[in-house]
């Protein structure tokens, strides 16, 4: 019997059924997809992590790992959270059903009312989904049945998925271009481009303009201060309806329950998943006002596994935590995040030969490497130009360090920094106490020590600072 939070249930099978995991651990086989393997041994990443508890990742070797990455975001109160596990087993304990198509699930219901009552698109609806991707693709199908106009109108380097309505929204050609990708009904403007938007919004042809209050995949990049609420403003006038895409900037992880609540924005369809699962299970949900619903989205647009009462009453504890205390956890997330971008930006400004920017909001924030330079080594110049640099950086950091990290997908010179909204001060001071040493051997030009951890040389970890070291050294000067 293995135990969880005090709770037992039974983990035994049949000898003949049981996996035997050793051959994949040892051995190092996989089934899964061999190139992101190989890329991903290229910088120490192949690590079978089998134990996840609070911010913190277990090896196979029994190497803890702080997690500043939390699944893009999707992790929120750490792994294993005691207070999504309790969810599950209450659901459990109880009996209560999952999929009970096309019956009513209470849980999806009760998620569904606290979602519309938070919500800053005011009284409407939700569309449950299984993913951020699948939220995309039901507020396209909604925004067309809505003005029965197809094009949707997506940002240069913005990021909604990559399932073929997603990825045609995604303004980055480079995850359409091997699929043949039909982009005839999509299009895209700068980012913070009120005046490109504005004149592509004049055709008349735009069902719906879909835009992250910050881009996370191109750098974690925050728009100029009046552009979205300018958007919003656009769109009104065009006949478009505004779609914000909340999947990664969502539940807390700006500093604010919503990112919209910083401009005072009101979508009309704003978009979530990845903390809705608290971390265990796939949720998304496509909120629209009540002025966007149609009787033809609702009659013909469903999914078998949407409105299951298990993920709904995960997504239900979500919730009442993030709101508990009146909040507590975000006005949380809101003050660490501040303490996080200060103590980074004076890295920036301290080590210019390392950092170019820092960018971000809240525990959402991106550092810019700055360029290496062809004149001592071809392979670094390489490096840098082809965008490999960042990923090495994150295999130093996770060798060294102990701290996993990676690139933003769409940009891969900006080191992507979203740790779990628990994560503690002390715990950031080991990353700034981490990113100083990595800003110290490249402005030393060490290369040869940041990159022995290819070789497997770089096997025990950097001594870590006294919790309240790096705080009154460096980040408030």
């Amino acid at each position: 019997m293995d135990t969880l939070e005090g709770r037992s249930f039974s983990a035994a099978a049949p000898a003949s059924r049981q996996f035997d995991s050793s051959r994949w651990l040892l051995n190092e086989e996989s089934s899964l997809n061999p190139d992101r393997r190989f890329l991903l041994a290229h910088i120490q990443f192949d690590k079978p992590i089998v134990r996840a508890s609070g911010n913190y990742l277990y090896d196979a070797n029994g190497n803890a790992y702080l997690d500043f990455l939390a699944q893009y975001g999707a992790v929120p109160f750490g792994h294993n959270a005691a207070v999504i596990w309790d969810a599950v087993m209450n659901v459990r304990s109880a009996e209560e059903p999952s999929l009970v198509q096309p019956l009513i699930a209470p849980a999806a219901e009760a998620l569904a009312a606290k979602l519309v009552a938070i919500s800053p698109c005011g009284p409407g609806y939700v569309t449950f989904t299984n993913s951020g991707a699948e939220s995309v693709e039901a507020a396209i199908k909604l925004a067309r049945a809505r003005t029965h106009r197809k094009m949707i109108l997506g940002t240069h380097r913005g990021f909604h998925g990559k399932t073929l309505g997603a990825v045609s929204a995604t303004g980055t050609e480079t995850y359409r271009a091997p699929f043949l990708v039909d982009t005839t009904q999509f299009d895209h403007v700068p980012y913070g481009d009120l005046a490109a938007l504005e004149q592509r919004l004049k055709a008349g042809d735009v069902a719906a303009f879909i835009v992250e209050p910050i881009q996370g995949e191109a750098g974690m990049i925050a728009p100029p201060a009046g552009y979205l609420a300018g958007a919003q403003a656009l769109c009104k006038a065009a006949g478009a309806l505004f779609i914000l895409d909340e999947i990664q900037t969502g539940l807390g992880r700006t500093g604010t329950l919503f990112a919209a609540e910083h401009d005072g924005l009101k979508p009309d369809i704003l978009l979530l998943a990845k903390a809705l699962g608290g971390g265990l299970v796939s949720l998304g949900a496509c909120i629209c006002s009540e002025r966007t619903w149609v009787a033809d989205f609702g009659l013909y647009h469903s999914s078998t596994f949407a409105n299951n009462h298990l993920s709904c009453a995960v997504g239900v504890a979500v919730l009442e935590e993030l709101l508990r205390g009146d909040g507590q956890l975000v006005r949380q997330v809101a003050a660490h995040g501040a303490y996080l971008r200060h103590g980074l930006q004076r890295l920036v400004e301290r080590y210019p030969a390392a950092y170019g920017a820092v960018s971000g909001l809240g525990l959402m924030q991106g550092v810019t490497l700055a360029p290496w330079a062809g004149s001592d080594s071809y392979f670094l110049s390489h490096a840098s130009s082809t965008g490999t640099a960042v990923p090495l950086i994150c295999g130093y950091l996770m060798a060294e360090h102990r701290i996993l990290t990676a690139p933003t997908f769409n940009n891969s010179g900006v080191l992507r920094i979203e740790p779990p909204l628990t994560i503690t001060i002390a715990e950031i001071d080991r990353l700034l106490f981490a990113l100083e040493d990595v800003a110290r051997l490249l402005t030393d030009g060490d290369f040869a020590r940041l990159f022995e951890f290819i070789t497997g040389a770089a096997d025990t970890p950097a001594a870590l600072p006294e919790p309240h070291l790096f705080e009154r050294s460096s980040a408030h000067g």
